[in-house]
């Protein structure tokens, strides 16, 4: 049915015209409702409860580092604006510095840092609609100002690599959804630290597969993060397989002696739980780059998730993965 209308394909229209403007309709509604801020809740005291997660108020310091005369010119108003504050709910935020953390401008103090194990959270602050900042806002007030990265602004990396050279044995709890736990668990393992502190999951994805498997369930149901840290200083570490895959070109069967025993490899890539080949790789793909062309169509998990069914159900019916399972070979373990 190349070329004309169908039957299916006047069906998948209609279909997908009526769920585009529901999807509207359930943007504009969820939208009234975050726009509703909830009252202010004191945190003072919280902290009492895990304790041992937090990271004591003088156990930073910024490094004085000597420039000469002509660096000192260019870096010298960046170097003061290296000021942190914290206020008597906890608030600690780097006055006029920006967005990014100054790394590579700190140390720990080890003595003020003992006998505590310090929680290291990353927030992807385009989770979960609006569940993602509200998280972060209530992080940065229960733990020390090192202790919360958003992801939106910057990469784990270099958080990983400070807290690995501390040689504190802190623990990582990851709020986001399954790509953006990968993202922190392949940072890792890039890094190969002496000491791999143990991962916890917050899920506020839109799927959050790896969350349940783990038993950190299938989605955060709002409300205040105190629980969780709990939980989270109390959980024991498990292990996890990692699958390393190598996506290759696949050899015509019969060809000369000359040629590689394998095809060229085209790109490398490590799962966790779950690997996509087709639609629903190609779904993901969409999602992913409708929600960094246009971030405040989402704005709840109901919402993501009819985006999704808007997306397979296009990519179903428009013939993007026909014949792909003849095309390809899956190879496991050598066999």
């Amino acid at each position: 049915m190349d070329g004309d209308y169908g039957g299916v394909e006047v069906w998948v229209i209609v279909f997908t015209s009526a769920l585009a403007v529901l999807i509207a309709l359930l943007v504009s509604c969820t939208g009234e409702e975050l726009s509703k801020s909830a009252p202010a809740v004191s945190l003072r005291g919280e902290r009492k409860t895990f304790r041992q997660l937090v990271l004591p108020d003088a156990a930073v310091k910024v490094v004085d580092k000597p420039t000469s005369p002509q660096h000192s010119k260019v870096n010298r108003p960046q170097t003061m604006k290296l000021a942190m504050a914290r206020t008597a709910e906890g608030i600690m935020a780097w006055l006029m510095y920006g967005a990014h953390t100054p790394w590579d401008d700190l140390e720990l103090n080890k003595d003020e840092a003992a006998g505590h194990r310090p929680l290291l959270v990353f927030v992807n602050s385009r989770s979960g609609g609006g569940q993602g900042v509200d998280l972060l806002q209530e992080l940065q007030i229960l733990l020390h100002r090192l202790q919360v990265v958003d992801l939106k602004e910057e990469t784990p990396e270099a958080a990983l690599r400070w807290w690995s050279k501390t040689g504190q044995r802190y623990r990582v709890l990851v709020c986001g959804g399954d790509g953006t736990v990968g993202w922190v668990l392949s940072c890792l393992e890039e890094l190969q630290p002496e000491y791999p502190p143990p991962v916890a999951i917050l899920p506020i994805g839109t799927g959050n597969d790896l969350s349940r498997v783990l038993g950190w369930g299938g989605g955060f149901a709002g409300g205040s993060v105190v629980p969780v840290l709990q939980k989270v200083g109390e959980a024991h570490a498990a292990y996890i397989d990692r699958w390393l895959v190598a996506c290759r070109d696949v050899l015509p069967e019969g060809r000369p002696a000359s040629l590689p025993a394998v095809g060229r490899e085209r790109k490398n890539l490590t799962m966790c739980n779950y690997l996509g080949v087709g639609i629903d790789a190609a779904v993901a793909l969409d999602f992913h780059q409708m929600r960094e062309r246009s971030p405040h169509l989402f704005v709840s998990r109901l919402v993501n998730k009819a985006w999704y069914l808007k997306s397979g159900t296009v990519n179903r019916y428009s013939r993007l993965c026909h014949g792909l399972p003849s095309s390809i070979v899956l190879e496991c373990d050598g066999s």
